[in-house]
């Protein structure tokens, strides 16, 4: 397949198209008798029918070639075959192939079973073929795989279960057989009977152990005994037990232990007893550390009283739970010491208060709590980042004060933001917002039959004043936008033509449709020439594009 080669043809871009008025009809031979002519058939109609059929074989993905006049059949058929991955379409045969019989095979879903096929040959009923996947998620159940195959595998004497795991890679798994089966159960009896024996003869040794959770109180901390066994180290009978982290070896005591303890705690009671009678007299002229202590009010008992020698004080000495505090108590000379500062202080602190209150008086009042219409201001600052004051309250947090002094009838602005856009919002003492767009502007680069332009952006709304030089009479003007919008703009043009004649120009129609889209318009120069003939125009223009973009 190929374009025209000969004498008189011309590119693309000057083709004959078909007209955009006039009434489609059919071809004839005409009839000279009636005075029916012959239907004469322009270059357009042939421009199209031809370009119809080069159509499919571009889209099929193939180069036009002179010499193969089967392209046009070769496209179609890679066309219908590409959606099952081949490039010759071959639809699948029903019987007569080899070691088949010539019948008619009928394959649907069942009409019982929805979800599973059901096979028919020469109107015999075969039953459902095997579904890899029905029921597959019928309980809910999440990660369920299909199955591909279910055979017998001569390896392993057993049926076979073939799925694809995640990773789409074949699994293999050996069902089992009813010999297996019966195999398994006659081993799980034996075992049966010997677990019974050797069950009573564990029930007949544990009967005379001591159990080691009798009594145990989990809620209070009490843990199982594991062991007592008498330790060769200590010589010793010893308890083991597991704290919860490590194993625990106790070593309990002998009867002859306790009795030499109760020999030294005799002997230590009657030396006690003596030394107690002696700490008596001493303590009766003792003060008590503890007298009128009370401990629900946090109260420390005393424990000393002493001059200490590096500072020359008194001191008192308590334990706060955790150490010894030391105190240092004052002294007659400490209180005149403190009481002649704090007379100095007073007098200082008066006149202090005296300047305070008389810069107070001048500064800017605030509430003292939240009335329910104001609430109190508690710090007033500067920032110097941005250059705004702030203020600071505990019912609003930090904000930034924004000056408003608006005329009579006027409202003032009440709070002043922007929004993800980079719009401006406003809202006044009424309520009532409102939004203020950015505005950006730039140059517009020349670029093809574009020689140059301007652009202003308010908000998403873009306007592209674009110079337009077409030196070609060719009538028709394509034009690309420099930025696309996100849906078709508006356009208007001017249009100058080079010989001075009058000339405008607008966005091209075609078949009943202005040619224009979000990206590209094609305008349409015409000319009023010689005579007052229309004529296509070369020239130069402005046009106007104006629209949404996404951004």
């Amino acid at each position: 397949m190929e374009l025209i080669i000969g004498t008189g043809t011309v590119v693309e871009a000057s083709r004959d198209t078909m007209p955009a008025t006039g009434t489609p009809g059919w071809a004839t031979d005409g009839d000279p008798a009636s005075s029916i002519p012959a239907t004469d058939f322009p270059a357009s109609h042939y421009n199209m029918t031809v370009a119809e059929m080069v159509q499919v074989i571009l889209d099929a993905g193939l180069t036009l070639d002179r010499t193969n006049w089967g392209q046009l059949s070769a496209a179609i058929q890679k066309m219908i075959a590409s959606p099952y991955g081949g490039t010759i379409f071959t639809p699948v045969q029903q019987g007569g192939g080899p070691n088949q019989t010539t019948d008619k095979v009928n394959l649907g879903q069942d009409s019982t079973y929805e979800g599973l096929l059901r096979l028919s040959i020469d109107g015999v009923d075969h039953g459902t073929l095997l579904s890899g996947a029905y029921l597959a998620t019928i309980t809910g159940t999440t990660g369920d795989l299909p199955g591909m195959g279910l055979w017998f595998q001569a390896a392993s004497q057993r049926p076979a279960f073939t799925y694809q795991d995640a990773t789409r890679l074949p699994k293999i798994i050996d069902l089992a057989m009813n010999t297996d089966v019966q195999t398994l159960q006659s081993n799980q009896s034996s075992f049966q009977t010997a677990q019974t024996n050797t069950n009573a003869t564990l029930s007949a040794d544990i009967s005379q152990c001591v159990s080691g959770v009798y009594g145990v109180s989990t809620a209070s901390g009490d843990r199982q005994g594991k062991g007592l066994y008498q330790a060769g180290g200590s010589a010793r009978p010893t308890f083991v037990y597991n704290n919860g982290t490590t194993d625990v070896y106790s070593a309990l005591a002998y009867y002859a232990d306790v009795t030499t303890v109760q020999v030294n705690l005799t002997s230590f009671q009657t030396t006690q007893t003596n030394t107690n009678a002696t700490l008596s007299a001493d303590i009766s002229n003792c003060v008590s550390g503890v007298y009128g202590v009370t401990t629900s009010d946090g109260d420390r008992q005393g424990k000393g009283l002493y001059q200490s020698g590096g500072s020359g004080r008194p001191t008192f000495v308590y334990n706060n739970g955790t150490t010894n505090v030391f105190e240092e108590i004052a002294i007659t000379a400490d209180i005149t010491t403190v009481q002649s500062n704090l007379t100095s202080f007073q007098t200082s602190q008066a006149n202090q208060n005296s300047t305070f209150a008389t810069e107070i008086a001048s500064r800017v009042g605030t509430n003292t709590t939240n009335d329910g219409v104001n609430s109190p201001i508690t710090y007033l600052g500067h920032n110097n980042a941005s250059g705004a004051p702030f203020v600071i309250s505990s019912l609003a947090g930090s904000y930034r004060i924004i000056p408003s002094r608006p005329g009579a009838g006027f409202n003032s602005i009440s709070n002043m933001s922007t929004d993800s856009s980079g719009n401006i919002i406003l809202v006044d003492s009424s309520g009532k917002p409102s939004s203020y767009s950015p505005t950006s502007t730039g140059t517009i680069a020349a670029n093809g039959n574009i020689s140059g332009g301007w652009w202003v952006k308010t908000g998403n709304i873009l306007r592209q004043c674009l110079k337009i030089t077409s030196t070609t009479v060719s009538g028709t003007i394509e034009i690309t936008f420099p930025t696309a919008y996100a849906d078709v703009p508006t356009v208007s043009a001017e249009w100058a033509d080079l010989d001075g004649n009058s000339a405008w120009c607008n966005v091209l129609v075609q078949n009943g449709a202005p040619v224009i889209s979000a990206t590209e318009v094609t305008l349409w120069a015409r000319a009023l020439g010689g005579g007052g003939a229309l004529a296509d125009s070369a020239g130069w223009g402005w046009i106007t594009v104006e629209g949404p973009v996404a951004n």
